[in-house]
């Protein structure tokens, strides 16, 4: 739906001096586009100017009518739950991310929770879990950072991306803890395959939703690699966190091969979704 705007110094023939499109549009924004068009009315003599004047830059904003109408869709196409989220502040959808990963950790700790904490070193499994969600949460945040704050370095980005790739293979390698439980011994032989793609899939079923909702939460305007990478790295290490709470294997090969890949395998998914967006 449209509607004009008369003006006393039109006369019939030309156009409106201003338009409304969208006038129903169910997007709780207003959207005002000046010097939208080069039109002049002809009771003001062109203002003088010549005609490569009023076809530049000085006489009105070339392609900002295209980029309001484009604009102005893609706001009434937004609406509903996920609309709402990403009106919401930075620190709002940060804080609904970082509330997902803790969730998904709780859950696990309730819900099956690894055998042998009662006997796996208390200050180890703390660091450890400590040093992944320190990880995360920054990775998790900085892919949500609005416009207002400063822009995070390459070079930080790509060690935060880095220390997500690292970390789970310095977990995988340490020595055994001192008295292992019955069950962080197996996962070896035979069962080496089978065990670690079950905690891979159990790692996958965390970190998806978490990529998920970080995708959600994104506003669009910042979903380059360098921000989708952070996403991705950030979901890993959530379903590392969840593995750390569930899984009581400490066989080397089986952290290696059930673990450590996970944040390879978003950083992959990331970079697939990424692509099938821009084709």
């Amino acid at each position: 739906m449209s509607a004009d705007f008369e003006s006393p110094l039109l006369d019939a023939s030309e156009q409106p001096a201003a338009r409304v499109l969208h006038a129903d549009g169910r997007a709780s924004a207003v959207l005002v586009c000046e010097h939208a068009s080069r039109s002049i009315p002809r009771s003001l003599n062109g203002l003088g100017l010549d005609e490569a004047t009023a076809r530049s830059h000085a006489a009105w904003d070339i392609g900002g009518r295209d980029l309001a109408v484009a604009l102005a869709g893609r706001l009434d196409r937004e609406t509903g739950v996920v609309s709402w989220l990403r009106s919401r502040s930075t620190s709002l959808r940060i804080a609904i991310l970082l509330g997902c990963v803790l969730g998904s950790a709780f859950v696990v700790s309730l819900v099956s929770a690894r055998p042998d904490v009662a006997v796996y070193p208390s200050l180890r499994l703390t660091l450890e879990l400590a040093l992944l969600a320190g990880f995360g949460l920054i990775a998790l945040a900085g892919s949500l950072r609005g416009h207002q704050h400063p822009e995070i370095p390459r070079k930080v980005g790509w060690c935060l991306v880095g220390g997500a790739i690292v970390i789970p293979l310095v977990l995988a390698l340490l020595p055994m803890a001192d008295e292992v439980h019955p069950l962080g011994l197996e996962g070896t032989g035979d069962a080496l395959v089978p065990m670690a793609l079950g905690c891979l899939g159990y790692g996958l079923a965390i970190a998806a939703p978490v990529l998920l909702v970080a995708w959600v939460l994104d506003r669009g305007e910042h979903r380059g690699r360098p921000r989708v990478r952070l996403a991705a790295a950030g979901a890993g290490l959530a379903g590392l966190i969840g593995l750390e709470l569930h899984c009581p294997v400490q066989a080397h090969e089986h952290l290696m091969i059930g673990h450590a890949p996970l944040v390879l395998l978003m950083l992959g998914a990331a970079a697939l979704l990424s692509l099938a967006r821009r084709t």
